[in-house]
């Protein structure tokens, strides 16, 4: 069973795109991943559900191949700690500008959400700003990218959704030092910068979603050409329990993700978060 009617259900009583685009498990800014529909085989159902993985004493771990790949693997808390961190960034929630109310609210220094990233950080001369907005049923940023000397206009309303010259694509301007860290950071950030703010149904998904270590560690494969992030995840909502896997590839030295895909690996009903 797919996790596809709990997302619908959200979907259909928004009916905003930021919902559907949590619902998918994927963000504007590192693309509209969808569910891809499968079902693995029993056997990698049950290794979701009860596999156990040796942790390294420190740091990541790494295999190298006869093919020229090399797959790093990494603790799923140093996922955790990225994920804390851009949280508790100060991305200036500003409530005294002039384009602000209850609903929508100017974030004045988004950039300050890469602080935590060691191997990725943003192109210069240029900063990431946004809104967060919200209604009766969700809250969610709309960041964008602008040159450091353009000024964000206010919000007027729903339909001005960006200031003009503004880009969304977030990843077009990430750069990072090519290390296999850099591209889990860059999939780790570009997830997190929109679950800034979240609130009820634009947390389903990612923002929600709590990083597995079983049955695989999170692991960048890296060869000569490519850079492949594995992440699996496990997400309790409304009465059943999901592990999902994100796998995103990028071009080395490209941190605008090629392909990104969210697979539903099992499902199985867990009353840890019933339905009200």
């Amino acid at each position: 069973m797919r996790r596809i009617g709990v997302c619908g259900a959200a979907v259909y009583a928004v009916g905003m795109l930021l919902v559907a685009a949590a619902c998918a498990g994927g963000y504007p800014g590192i693309a509209d991943a969808r569910d891809t529909g499968m079902i693995e085989p029993q056997a990698e159902q049950s290794a979701a559900g009860s596999g156990t993985v040796t942790l390294p004493d420190a740091g990541p771990t790494a295999n190298s191949y006869s093919n020229g790949t090399t797959v790093v693997y990494f603790p799923a808390g140093r996922i955790g700690d990225l994920r804390n961190a851009t949280q508790n960034a100060n991305v200036g929630f500003d409530s005294d500008y002039g384009g602000s109310s209850t609903e929508i609210k100017y974030l004045n220094n988004l950039t300050a959400a890469l602080d935590p990233y060691d191997h990725i950080g943003l192109r210069e001369g240029y900063k990431i700003e946004g809104y967060w907005v919200s209604d009766y049923l969700q809250a969610s940023i709309i960041p964008f990218v602008v040159e450091e000397n353009v000024t964000a206009l206010p919000m007027a309303n729903r339909t001005q959704l960006l200031p003009e010259e503004a880009d969304e694509n977030i990843s077009r301007y990430l750069e990072g030092d090519d290390s296999p860290e850099s591209y889990l950071e860059a999939s780790v950030f570009l997830r997190e910068l929109y679950a800034i703010g979240a609130w009820w149904h634009a947390r389903i998904g990612w923002p929600q979603q709590t990083v597995l270590e079983s049955p695989e560690m999170p692991s960048v494969a890296i060869n000569s050409t490519h850079a492949t992030v594995t992440i699996y995840t496990e997400e309790l909502y409304c009465g059943y329990r999901t592990v999902a896997r994100y796998t995103d590839t990028y071009s080395r030295m490209n941190y605008e993700v090629s392909t990104t895909e969210w697979t539903t690996i099992s499902q199985e009903a867990d009353q840890r978060w019933p339905c009200y």
